[in-house]
């Protein structure tokens, strides 16, 4: 008993099939193509977060997707395709001067020279006994 060529054909064109037709798009790939549009949308000025209630309202409830992953998805979506980041992280403006040891030894100098206006009270300490527990059974 042998198998034709015409009946392998048939068995791997059924395999073929069988993955497509039993599942749908996974959360990952529905991201990956939203990623242009809502691309578009950040860029008209939305935020992220509303364009995350809008896909979330229209996925089916067995869907499960927090807000973490749809950043986490949109993030990997985006670099897969090669978009550019919408605004851009970091440092804004120039950076402040670095404060030199002669900058800072002046600066104390300076507020040492001002006399204060409230006058220091420190009472000094006389007594430790408050410091010790008493013990009832004399050790």
């Amino acid at each position: 008993m042998g198998v034709d060529k015409k009946l392998l054909n048939e068995i791997k064109q059924d395999l073929k099939t069988v993955h497509n037709t039993g599942q749908g798009m996974t959360t990952k790939e529905v991201m990956l193509a939203l990623t242009p549009t809502i691309h578009e949308r950040l860029r008209a000025g939305e935020k992220l977060v509303d364009l995350y209630a809008i896909v979330r309202a229209k996925l089916p409830q067995e869907v499960r997707l927090t807000q973490t992953s749809f950043k986490r998805y949109w993030q990997e979506a985006r670099q897969e395709i090669g978009l550019a980041p919408i605004k851009a992280s970091g440092r804004k403006g120039p950076r402040p001067p670095a404060v030199t040891a002669d900058v800072a030894a002046a600066a104390a100098t300076v507020i040492a020279a001002v006399p204060s206006s409230e006058p220091i009270k420190v009472t000094p300490r006389t007594s430790t006994a408050s410091d010790f527990r008493a013990d009832s059974e004399d050790f």
